[in-house]
């Protein structure tokens, strides 16, 4: 972090732990449903059950957690990019600038625009080791039954399009 605040774009970014509102993005859907699964059953959930703060739709979950409806058009106001190129993005690599300006859209530490982007890890931005597992073992149980819930529904609308994909295949 010290050699990142040395540029420019960078400088007014510290160490912070990130917003209860954004946290969930960074656990992986398998991990979020197996912590649902440990609640339900009156367990707690520690951190290695939760699977790796990166993963292949953090920058997906993340711009969600931020997205009111507007923040498409945010983005394109403020950075000049395209909503096919903001796809683009969600689904491969966030530029550090289009995450930035997400965190500064929905009031989330920017340290955690830097995780989402690749450049840090959590603990490079100042989170807290336990910081996802004492999340998950805090939030009100309907919370949590919400959240997994729409990320059911995403993974079955994935599964349904690669079945009809499958099927006009065969």
């Amino acid at each position: 972090m010290d050699e990142l605040t040395q540029f420019r774009e960078f400088a007014n970014i510290t160490t912070s732990a990130p917003a209860a509102n954004e946290i969930a993005a960074f656990i992986p859907t398998a991990g979020l449903l197996q912590g649902t699964v440990h609640r339900l059953n009156s367990e707690t959930v520690n951190e290695a059950e939760l699977g790796e703060e990166s993963y292949d739709h953090l920058a997906l979950h993340w711009f969600d957690c931020a997205d009111d409806g507007n923040l498409r058009a945010h983005i394109q106001l403020q950075l000049g990019v395209a909503q096919p190129t903001l796809w683009k993005m969600l689904r491969s690599r966030l530029r550090e600038d289009v995450a930035l300006e997400i965190a500064k859209y929905a009031n989330f530490p920017l340290a955690s625009a830097l995780v989402v982007s690749g450049v840090l890890t959590g603990a490079e931005a100042g989170w807290e080791p336990e910081c996802r597992s004492r999340w998950l073992n805090t939030l009100p149980l309907g919370q949590l039954l919400a959240e997994s819930e729409k990320r059911l529904r995403e993974v079955g609308k994935q599964v349904r399009n690669l079945e009809t994909f499958e099927n006009h295949l065969g």
